[in-house]
């Protein structure tokens, strides 16, 4: 993910107060992106799929019906193996 677009999407959460779902889920999806490309370090990968998580969380907490968000959750838990 570009850096741009990760700014960007950090500008729409603070605009909305936190309560853009589609601005956390863009960097819940980066965090998850970066994930993947850092699996030679499992420190930084551990971190970026913590990070992710907690905002596919709060995303469902936001709306509860959020398929991203749960999606986002689902494939967060298949890197750790529980689905």
């Amino acid at each position: 993910m570009h850096r741009e677009a990760y700014q960007e999407f950090e500008k729409a959460k603070e605009i909305s107060k936190g309560l853009d779902a589609y601005a956390r889920l863009g960097i819940a999806n980066a965090n998850y992106h970066i994930s993947s490309m850092v699996r030679h370090d499992l420190e930084k990968q551990e971190r970026s799929l913590r990070t992710a998580m907690n905002n596919y969380f709060t995303i469902l907490e936001i709306d509860d019906h959020n398929c991203g968000g749960t999606l986002g959750v689902a494939n967060v838990l298949n890197e750790y193996g529980k689905t």
